[in-house]
């Protein structure tokens, strides 16, 4: 299946930016009236947060001749989970031995390394401690933490007690566990830089303010119909065929999903395969900055988190030049886009932070940014793992869902995206 131009059907061709910064400017297309289609394209991939831009990467490169599409329904790449996060390289070593987080993320971010390495994203590799104070169960979880992370194959070493305050001074605990494959990235340059690799490619393209608003059945055996909209103008749309659709929406994949399981499956085939009905809470991460001339720490600080991980607790992580930010914390976000910060807040990110900082000033906390998480509802309760399905096992050829990709997305992405690859190719 080739890629069809629309500018010979629209009024306005399809515009596809092969800039690493792109212009300012809005389409618009006409209506389609019937169910022929005006683009098709082998793979169409829907939103262009990293792990979208990651499997369009993938899928781009892998030279079989065929083309593939990315769906972003906002102006510009990367603009809601992707870039409100800690911009941490995690180390893998949280999470389940089995899950899937725990897979992708420690594939993920040796491919992430090796990637900023060879298209020069800017990173460090700062390492991180992981701290206690003298609560027998948080020593205790610091030891079996440890023994988890050495069973995958993860470095991580306790620190010395007696070198706790020569190597951070101003850190205040009874024990430190060391992650030293722990970093940091501009994860705005990371996306550039995917978003720069795609567009060089033939075949590939990248289309901004296109909203996916119906999935149905395509015209012939093993395709897909996906209409799309420009959200600042709903009247103008326009159909894409396509072979294989990846669903990659972020905070928007539960509905997504739920399109693609109800409209391209029956009653009968939904009962018989148990099919799930996802839906979101969201809940968001505050970020406070500290306002400092001195570098507080040389590596990220964290917290025991709490038994669930349902957060890995309020820690300090620093940016490329050092500057230092807290966060995130965990709380009820009334919508999608409610990225507020609350300067109430500003006492319990004190509080939390003094118990593993000496000296913290107050009046030094500012209110920064905020992101906001995708949490499935209903779930049994407890740890929340990827959702990453081939939907070929229910009967849906070259349909792949990947849902409540929260932390850690980032780092995984690019594992995500190769398995991606593996699956369709």
């Amino acid at each position: 299946m080739k890629l069809l131009s629309l500018s010979s059907q629209l009024s306005q061709p399809l515009k596809v930016s092969k800039l690493l910064v792109k212009p300012n400017y809005s389409r618009l297309y006409s209506i389609v009236a019937n169910s022929q289609p005006d683009l098709k394209a082998d793979h169409v991939v829907i939103g262009g947060g990293v792990v979208g831009l990651a499997v369009t990467n993938y899928l781009s490169q892998a030279n079989n001749n065929t083309t593939t599409i990315l769906l972003e329904k906002n102006g510009a790449l990367g603009q809601e989970t992707s870039s409100r996060n800690s911009e941490v390289i995690h180390g893998g070593f949280y999470y389940p031995n089995d899950s899937k987080k725990s897979k992708f993320c420690i594939e993920g971010k040796h491919l992430l390394y090796e990637f900023c390495n060879k298209y020069n994203v800017p990173y460090k590799k700062l390492g991180k401690w992981v701290v206690s104070q003298n609560a027998p169960s948080q020593l205790e979880y610091l030891n079996k933490l440890k023994l988890k992370g050495n069973e995958l194959g993860i470095e991580l070493e306790f620190v010395p007690t007696s070198k706790l305050d020569e190597l951070e001074p101003n850190v205040n605990c009874a024990a430190a566990l060391n992650s030293p494959s722990t970093g940091i990235i501009d994860s705005g340059e990371y996306i550039n830089r995917l978003e720069y690799l795609i567009n060089e490619r033939e075949g590939a393209e990248i289309t901004l303010n296109s909203e996916v608003i119906d999935i149905q059945r395509g015209n012939s055996n093993n395709t897909y119909l996906i209409q799309v909209r420009d959200p600042s103008s709903p009247e103008s749309q326009y159909l894409i065929e396509t072979s294989s659709i990846i669903n990659c929406a972020g905070l928007y994949a539960d509905k997504i999903a739920n399109l693609i399981l109800n409209n391209l499956l029956d009653e009968t085939s939904r009962k018989k395969f148990n099919v799930p009905e996802f839906r979101y809470n969201y809940s968001k991460g505050q970020y406070f900055k500290y306002s400092s001339n001195q570098p507080l720490t040389q590596r990220l600080i964290y917290p025991v988190p709490d038994v669930n991980l349902t957060s890995l607790g309020i820690h300090l992580t620093l940016d490329l030049d050092g500057k230092v930010k807290f966060g995130p914390d965990l709380a009820i976000a009334e919508s999608a886009t409610d990225y507020s910060v609350n300067e109430k807040d500003l006492d319990k990110f004190y509080d939390a932070t003094s118990l593993y900082m000496k000296n913290l000033d107050k009046t030094k906390f500012l209110p920064d940014y905020c992101g906001i998480r995708p949490k499935l509802v209903n779930l049994t309760g407890g740890y929340q793992d990827f959702i990453i399905r081939n939907e070929a096992e229910i009967g849906l050829k070259n349909v792949i869902n990947l849902v409540a990709i929260e932390s850690p997305g980032l780092t995984s992405s690019l594992a995500i995206g190769k398995w991606v690859r593996e699956q369709l190719i």
